[in-house]
């Protein structure tokens, strides 16, 4: 029995133990949740304060920013102060003096603001033309001759209203001019932005877009193929990112070299971004042709010919150095070929001869030869062209197929004679010097 009243002694000591802990964790519990509302409140007495502090600043930076302005803007404001005064007065005198000769008051008014406002239109489309850098001459001649017309009616129609005062005709007639006097003087006083650009250098840009209007209207023109490649480059380039002149360069080679462009594209598709073009198109051009820019197998073809020309011309040039170099020692008989030893087998130096008396002829010193070894090289032209070889026109598509080339090549500056052979262009060397002389704009030899 004992041992029962003790358990439940036991018990309710535990049962009062537990209420106990609860109760104090309720009581933390309580505390805590005082600690944060205290903490919430003092944060947010904290934010008030600073969003209080951030309206008074900007409500400090406005009025002093409205100062400044006000201080900059002074002459704009006693500018707009005289022409109230001024405007005022005139439409007053012209709705008395029309109502006067018996208008309706309605009329009278809609006159007077159409005398008086049609100066201030003009003066506020001439400020907007002043600040879009464009010409201001037209709105100020309006704006001057409106407050003329204004201040002229009103001059006429104040004897009629102050008949014993003709001291106020003058004074009403500047009245209307007042607020543009004004005006205009408040504008010269300004100082335009060191960034603007100068009178001179807008009609320059001007005359830079006229220009480049007039430019496209001939390419598309004359050019109708390349002006739409060149119109789809721009398109889908960003906008900035290509200059007029580098995408008309991109859409003349597009069309010239239509086997390559297709390859070009799409190498600058597969790695987006910017990229150095000269690079991609010569890889283009080696992919498609396995050859450095400019050259096919065409140009390989013609190579063949040009390298046996080559060694023709060396063979000759060799054999005119040394008939020169042998002239030279033993001297030139007097119809210009040299002897060896002299200029006869029985004069003073004895020269050999050939049996029966003949002569050894040599060549002669080699100004001639010489010469014809350059028309060979492509370095001068023959100035007496065989029957074979005459001096016909340029063909029209050779002139075509080298300027071509020179564009493949870089310009007209980087032809050679030996470059157009290798591009499959034939004829004579005189014939191939004049297509290149002609190409790069020099005047043919006569």
């Amino acid at each position: 029995m004992s041992s029962y009243r003790e358990e439940r002694r036991l018990d309710k000591a535990a049962d009062a133990q537990l209420r106990l802990e609860a109760e104090e964790r309720r009581r933390e519990q309580d505390r805590a949740d005082r600690r944060e509302q205290d903490e919430q409140r003092r944060r947010d007495d904290r934010e008030r304060r600073k969003e209080a502090d951030r309206r008074k600043d900007q409500a400090r930076a406005r009025r002093a920013q409205m100062r400044t302005r006000a201080l900059e803007e002074a002459d704009t404001v006693a500018a707009l102060i005289v022409m109230a005064c001024a405007m005022i007065p005139a439409a007053v005198v012209q709705v008395w003096g029309m109502s006067k000769a018996g208008s309706p008051v309605a009329l009278a008014v809609s006159l007077a603001i159409m005398l008086e406002s049609g100066a201030w239109v003009a003066t506020l489309t001439g400020e907007r033309a002043k600040r879009d850098g464009r010409p201001t001459l037209p709105h100020r001649l309006a704006m001057w001759g409106c407050a003329i017309a204004a201040g002229s009616i009103n001059a006429w129609k104040v004897p009629s209203i102050f008949p014993d005062a003709a001291w106020m005709s003058p004074v009403m007639f500047f009245a209307s001019l007042a607020g543009v006097f004004f005006w205009e003087l408040r504008g010269l006083g300004k100082h335009e932005p060191k960034d603007k650009p100068s009178a001179a250098e807008r009609r320059a840009a001007r005359a830079k877009v006229k220009a480049e209007k007039k430019q496209d209207k001939a390419r598309q023109k004359q050019m109708p193929e390349v002006w739409k490649k060149y119109e789809k480059i721009l398109a889908a380039e960003v906008h900035g990112q290509m200059s007029r002149d580098e995408a008309w360069a991109e859409a003349q080679r597009a069309v010239e070299f239509d086997d390559v462009w297709p390859r070009y594209e799409q190498l600058l598709r597969a790695v987006p971004g910017k990229r150095n073009r000269t690079e991609v198109w010569e890889q283009a051009w080696w992919s498609v042709h396995r050859l450095p820019v400019g050259e096919t197998a065409a140009t390989l073809a013609g190579s063949v010919v040009a390298w046996r020309l080559a060694e023709d011309v060396a063979e000759d040039a060799a054999s005119h150095a040394v008939d020169a170099f042998v002239a030279g020692i033993f001297g030139t008989g007097d119809d210009g070929h040299g002897l060896v030893g002299g200029g006869h087998p029985d004069g003073p130096h004895g020269g050999p001869h050939r049996p029966g008396g003949t002569e050894k002829d040599l060549p002669s010193s080699g100004a001639s030869q010489g010469r014809t070894a350059l028309v060979r090289k492509g370095i001068d032209e023959d100035p007496a062209p065989s029957v074979k070889t005459p001096k016909n026109p340029l063909d029209a598509d050779d002139i075509k197929a080298v300027r071509k080339l020179a564009r493949s090549l870089g310009g007209p500056d980087n032809l050679s004679v030996a470059k157009i052979r290798n591009a499959g262009i034939g004829g004579t060397n005189a014939y191939v010097v004049r297509l290149r002389n002609h190409v790069q704009g020099k005047a043919e030899k006569k």
